[in-house]
């Protein structure tokens, strides 16, 4: 099966697998909102990230790879890139 029939085919559980992951690290982000000992960096772009961003998108990759989701990589915006060789999940606010 060539990439785009197997996308087809598998885009709406792969859709499932990343909005779950994402919902499931919205406590970690949470957490950190509005807490007086609230820890924030710059990134190279002048932007904020928190230690709760990089934990959230730690369990987002790790929620993904758990679940199986053969030959995706992720750019994530607090990790970086880690790209893989058929298909790459994009996290990126803009």
């Amino acid at each position: 099966m060539d990439i785009l029939a197997e996308l087809r085919t598998r885009l709406p559980t792969l859709l499932d697998q990343a909005v779950r992951a994402a919902k499931d690290s919205a406590s970690e982000i949470l957490s950190g909102f509005r807490s007086p000992g609230l820890v924030i960096e710059r990134k190279a772009d002048t932007s904020v990230v928190t230690p709760h961003d990089r934990e959230a998108e730690r369990q987002i990759r790790a929620s993904l790879a758990l679940a199986r989701v053969p030959d995706a990589g992720i750019t994530g915006e607090e990790l970086g890139d880690q790209r893989w060789r058929r298909a790459t999940l994009v996290d990126r606010p803009h």
